[in-house]
Parts: C-alpha cells; sequence; structure tokens
C-alpha cells in the first residue's frame, strides 16, 4: 500500500507499471515460496489481490474523475485540455463505454484483472 501513496496523480509508462506488479509478485513469492508466475497468479485470484497496476488504473480513473467537481480553475483547464483523453484512453484499454462512472469503471476492470489473473479455463 506505501508503494501506491500519490501514484494516482502521475501518469506510468508501461514499464514503471510493470515493476510495481513484480513489486506485488515478489512479495507473494516470498509469502507462498515460489517463483513460478502461474501459481502466483492463481494465489492472488483465489485472494482477491490485484496487481498493482490494476489498482493504480483504479485510483487514476477515479483520480481523474474528481477533478471535475474540484473549484481550482487550473485543475479544471487541465482536464478539459488533457485528461478527459486520459480517461477515455482508460476506458478504451479495458473495453469500457462512455460514459462510465466510477463503480462500472471498477466493476469492468475487476473482470479484466481476474481474466489476467486466471484466464478462462486454466483453473
Amino acid at each position: 500500500p506505501i508503494a501506491m501513496l500519490g501514484l494516482e496523480s502521475v501518469i506510468l509508462n508501461k514499464s514503471t507499471l510493470q515493476s510495481l506488479d513484480n513489486l506485488c509478485f515478489n512479495a507473494f513469492s516470498r509469502i507462498f515460496k515460489t517463483f513460478d508466475r502461474p501459481i502466483l497468479k492463481t494465489c492472488m485470484y483465489y485472494l482477491e489481490y490485484r496487481p498493482f497496476q490494476y489498482e493504480y488504473f483504479v485510483r487514476r480513473f477515479k483520480f481523474l474523475s474528481r477533478l471535475d467537481i474540484n473549484n481550482n480553475n487550473v485543475l479544471k483547464s487541465w482536464l478539459s485540455n488533457s485528461g478527459h483523453n486520459e480517461l477515455s484512453e482508460l476506458c478504451n484499454k479495458f473495453d469500457i463505454v462512455q460514459p462510465v462512472n466510477f463503480s462500472r469503471f471498477k466493476f469492468n476492470l475487476r473482470d479484466s484483472c481476474l481474466e489476467f489473473l486466471c484466464p478462462t479455463g486454466a483453473l
């Protein structure tokens, strides 16, 4: 949890997100004493634990959504210039139809995460 503190306000690239996921997988490998990724993914699946990149996307979506209700004109102008594009990219990444509220985004992202952890027919 401490590794995620404040990351929603920063745009992270794919390699940084993978590094955060490796942090998560390393913790699980120490707990379960295995380095086999499919086994670790199965453990995460049954514990209902999302990898960090999915948690980041949920927090990022919530952060961007809340900027719209803020009274700060600078933040609102940034959101109108580039923030809405990022919200669209997040929705497109996970095949979520816009407009979408936070709970719908989180629900759809959860399905995508479960598919990542345990592809259909793997269990």
